[in-house]
């Protein structure tokens, strides 16, 4: 479970999700700001959903502040596209033994989560929403070489190449769309989705 480091927006979509939007409300005043950094018009549509006691709405639109899609970030520098075409295979290659026999969405975050934890990740959520099977976690990796290069830097550049490996071999062989690790907004946390294609 979360301990509070996803972030206040991550928790108001929590509340909203369980539908108490009691607990929404009574956390907005810490939200709220998080939530107009992030987007201030999908901001106001979450507030007045609050107001209204519109709890599906509500959810929606949390849900849109904090699953946010970022351009994933490059590796650079000469041995930039040898060193990512590597990862990339290591990741493939890893998938075919990861995912063997597993072709659902279901079956595949199953198998996924296990290689997160595995490899010292906190999964800190769960949940399906709409035939998207969602993965929110923590990573210990994020700060790896901050103060040289930024934060999760050496994490998303490095491991997100990896993930690529994963994204083409269950494109091509699972008929999957998995949309690799983002971080969510406003908290310390990242999530990954597996769905149908």
């Amino acid at each position: 479970m979360d301990d509070g480091r996803c972030g206040p927006l991550y928790a108001g979509y929590v509340a909203a999700r369980a539908g108490d939007l009691e607990t929404l409300r009574a956390s907005w005043p810490a939200v709220e700001p998080v939530a107009d950094e992030v987007d201030g018009v999908v901001a106001g549509k979450l507030d007045a959903a609050i107001a209204a006691g519109d709890v599906e709405t509500a959810r929606a639109h949390a849900a849109e502040l904090v699953f946010r899609d970022a351009d994933p970030p490059a590796l650079d520098g000469p041995l930039a596209g040898l060193v990512g075409g590597l990862l990339h295979g290591f990741g493939y290659v890893a998938s075919v033994v990861l995912f063997l026999l597993a072709s659902s969405p279901v079956a595949v975050v199953g198998r996924l989560r296990w290689a997160y934890r595995t490899v010292g990740v906190t999964v800190v959520d769960v949940e399906s929403v709409d035939g998207t099977e969602r993965t929110v976690f923590r990573c210990p990796y994020r700060d790896v070489g901050a103060s040289r290069y930024g934060q999760r830097r050496v994490c998303h550049d490095v491991l997100d190449r990896v993930d690529d490996g994963y994204v083409t071999f269950l494109a091509r062989h699972r008929g999957l769309a998995y949309d690799r690790p983002r971080p969510c907004a406003g908290g310390e946390c990242c999530y990954s989705e597996v769905a149908e294609r």
